[in-house]
């Protein structure tokens, strides 16, 4: 097993620790402390089966030792450490890579306050992240909106810029359209004044995201089509990818499969060079659509199957858990309902164990499609009503419609029409509200 974190001997010369210092440190409490620091960093090796945390073990713990005796400075460092990954994110964001969202929010929790407002900038922008994957968005807008509180108290742009991307992102998960295009357009306002090209085109990602939720595609592939020129210009090898990712996903959306496999294939082969793990995740995804769509099962199931193979090499379990989501689409469109079940509960475990309620709405609803389709009623029922509960709890409205939509189907199928009714309505009212014109057509059609 190659090993994943720095040696012992370079992280304690990053700190200025050696065993001959410490051991003359008093009181003597604290200098049990650092003895610690230095086994856990020099001593502690993870198991060849070892789990992802079990591999950054020894960092984390020597983390929590320097907070016992107050060094932050060099619990800073700690966490600032990067390690040998395929995606080489320092400690804190290799744990949110990795679905482990409780550690980035206890360890930010401890330094927050305690060094910089530089430092509590990163804190809150890390706490606003882990919530925001977590789907608690309400805790992930406070922390987002206390970064953005501090930067313009200390006139840092770029902290700013990164708050508003930050709220925009969440208004986008929960399907509140309107207030997401306005912080994403004050962000990129911002960006462009301080010709900040690596944001600049990431609010374009972010406006094309929008916009194709809306169902404004020609808007969309307009933003996505500056960010390719932006990328290309400046040899942004990854936006470029990014670019092509999202012209693929409309272009699917559209029902162009033929096109969206073109762009997802550019953007494969990009990923592929440049080790862009994230871009070649997206663009087997799309492929898998695609495939699925023009009933290339055999391609479909090799596309996704790569696609969770790559999840699980760098252990991004909310992307295994998509993975999933995608086969269980593809078998159940092959008719073979109990492999697709099984990729639905499989979906659905892995969230439930990584606290992604988003997901866990999202793969319920999925089983809850499934069992009308196979008319267990009953079945079906529980697990839309119980999708739909989460959905409310974290306020997606976009995916509330969608069930609500879902549940009217059901209802009408067991000649319940007061309920079917009652559900349809509720459905088009929430899309109408969100101005989402496409679900607003499927509903009423």
């Amino acid at each position: 097993m190659s090993r994943i974190t720095p040696s012992g001997k370079e992280v304690l010369a990053e700190l200025g620790l050696d065993l001959a210092s410490v051991k003359s440190v008093k009181p003597k409490w604290r200098c049990c402390q650092y003895l610690a620091i230095i086994n856990w960093l020099t001593k502690y090796e993870p198991n060849s089966d070892a789990s992802n945390v079990e591999k950054v073990q020894g960092l984390l713990e020597a983390f929590f030792h320097l907070c016992e005796i107050e060094d932050w400075e060099n619990a800073w460092k700690i966490i600032c450490v990067s390690l040998n990954t395929p995606t080489n994110e320092e400690l804190d964001e290799q744990l949110i890579t990795w679905g482990y969202y409780h550690y980035p929010i206890e360890i930010s929790g401890k330094i927050l306050g305690k060094l910089s407002t530089e430092v509590d900038s990163n804190c809150f922008n890390t706490l606003g992240v882990a919530y925001e994957f977590l789907g608690e968005y309400d805790t992930s807008l406070k922390f987002y909106r206390q970064r953005l509180l501090l930067a313009r108290e200390t006139n840092c742009i770029n902290g700013e810029l990164k708050a508003l991307s930050g709220i925009g992102s969440v208004y986008y998960k929960i399907g509140e359209y309107q207030s997401a295009l306005s912080f994403f357009q004050n962000a990129f306002i911002i960006a462009k004044e301080i010709d900040n090209i690596s944001d600049m085109g990431m609010v374009l990602t972010n406006l094309g995201c929008v916009y194709t939720a809306l169902g404004e595609y020609q808007k969309a592939i307009g933003y996505y089509k500056q960010r390719l020129t932006l990328a290309r210009k400046t040899d942004d090898r990854v936006g470029e990818g990014i670019a092509l990712g999202g012209i693929a996903s409309i272009h699917c959306d559209l029902r162009e499969y033929s096109k969206a496999i073109y762009y997802s294939k550019k953007q494969l082969k990009i990923g592929q060079q440049v080790n862009n793990i994230s871009s070649q995740a997206s663009a087997l995804g799309t492929l898998g659509i695609a495939y699925r769509e023009l009933k290339e099962y055999a391609l479909a199931i090799d596309s996704i199957h790569t696609r969770i193979e790559i999840a699980k090499e760098i252990g991004n379990r909310k992307g295994e858990a998509k993975g999933f989501g995608h086969l269980g689409n593809i078998y159940n469109q092959l008719g073979d309902y109990q492999e697709s079940i099984s990729c639905y509960k499989q979906e659905l475990m892995i969230a439930q164990n990584i606290g992604l309620k988003f997901e866990q709405g999202q793969a319920l609803g999925n089983l809850g499609v499934l069992f009308t389709e196979i008319e267990q009623y009953s079945e079906a029922l529980e697990f839309l009503e119980y999708g739909l509960n989460i959905f409310r709890e974290i306020e997606h409205h976009r995916s509330e419609s969608i069930i609500l939509y879902n549940l009217s189907k059901l209802y009408y199928f067991i000649h319940n029409r007061k309920l079917a009714t009652k559900n349809i309505n509720k459905a088009i009212a929430i899309a109408q509200k969100l101005k989402i014109i496409s679900l607003v057509n499927t509903f009423k059609n």
